[in-house]
């Protein structure tokens, strides 16, 4: 008796729980307009050619050459991606957002090389924002 007891119990918790589970997993905040155009404002800080900034596989901003059409799908999936002299970033299993940028040179390393540290703080706030980092 005891043993039926317990797995109803548990049943009922794990039926009640899933939901609130599902949810959380399911979820993907999309950025703003206001945002979107912030975050675009500070790519265009830099040449076209040196940044590619997506909001999802159609929504693209910036030339730089990515090779194989392939790699922004896996992007999009959130694969990890290598591309020869460039960051590569993606947040879109919580955010639509990936973005491939060329690699700093020095002094600066990171966004700050490439943006500035007014623009990359900025930038690295507006992310904070939406994937709770």
């Amino acid at each position: 008796m005891k043993k039926y007891f317990l797995v109803a119990t548990l049943s009922v918790a794990f039926i009640s729980a899933f939901p609130y589970f599902f949810y959380a997993q399911g979820t993907k905040k999309t950025i703003n307009e206001k945002d979107k155009a912030t975050i675009l404002e500070i790519f265009r800080t830099i040449e076209p050619n040196l940044y590619r900034v997506g909001f999802s596989i159609s929504d693209k901003y910036g030339s730089k050459f990515i090779g194989r059409h392939d790699k922004i799908d896996k992007l999009v999936s959130g694969q990890d991606v290598v591309i020869e002299n460039a960051m590569v970033e993606t947040y879109f299993p919580t955010v639509n957002l990936w973005f491939i940028v060329t690699k700093p040179v020095s002094p600066a390393e990171g966004l700050e090389g490439v943006f500035g540290k007014q623009n990359a703080s900025k930038l690295k706030s507006l992310l904070n924002k939406y994937t709770g980092g």
